[in-house]
């Protein structure tokens, strides 16, 4: 029971820092997690576009494939992007994620509204983030998903494996010896 307890009581705590929201205009200071097309550009949601397009900066895994994104988005959905505004792309990596983590944070703290985007997909699931949102919710920053695509998600739902119950222990590595220590 305290178990069952303590799983409903973490749950609450992630819900009540975690501020999904249908607003259309932004509150200034806030940390957007969005996700991105995993393959299909029409996977993207129109929340994730007006969301990208609204923000002051974009912090991006690959910050050439983010601005690809974003110009291929407002030739597609041009009635979704505004003209006057476009955000600036800033590298976020996993080699650079602890040291951007204060440039992040100044930028919110001083009313910017900041979207993390992976290269594709979800960012946080075996991406860089981590520390960031835990960074922000120490803060007690806003951080507020954008949900859309998931490779995890997608997978598990054409596996054929009961969806009720499953974990996620990141995705393998690519060297064979070290996929087989994985496995076992």
């Amino acid at each position: 029971m305290l178990i069952r307890g303590g799983i409903i009581i973490k749950f609450v705590v992630i819900i009540t820092h975690c501020r999904p929201t249908m607003e259309t205009d932004m509150e200034a200071g806030n940390l957007y997690i969005v996700s991105t097309p995993i393959g299909n550009m029409q996977d993207i949601t129109i929340r994730a576009i007006k969301t990208l397009f609204e923000v002051d900066v974009i912090f991006s895994e690959q910050a050439s494939k983010t601005a690809m994104l974003l110009t291929r988005l407002a030739k597609d959905y041009p009635t979704l992007v505004p003209t006057t505004k476009k955000p600036r792309i800033i590298s976020f990596n996993e080699f650079e994620e602890e040291m951007k983590i204060y440039e992040v944070v100044q930028l919110i703290d001083a009313g910017q509204n900041v979207a993390l985007v992976s290269e594709a997909g979800t960012p946080l699931i075996s991406d860089p983030g981590f520390k960031l949102v835990r960074k922000a919710r120490e803060k007690e920053i806003h951080v507020i998903p954008v949900p859309g695509a998931s490779s995890v998600i997608a997978s598990l739902t054409v596996s054929g494996l009961p969806t009720d119950k499953f974990g996620f222990i990141g995705f393998p590595p690519k060297p064979i010896g070290k996929k087989t220590n994985f496995f076992t």
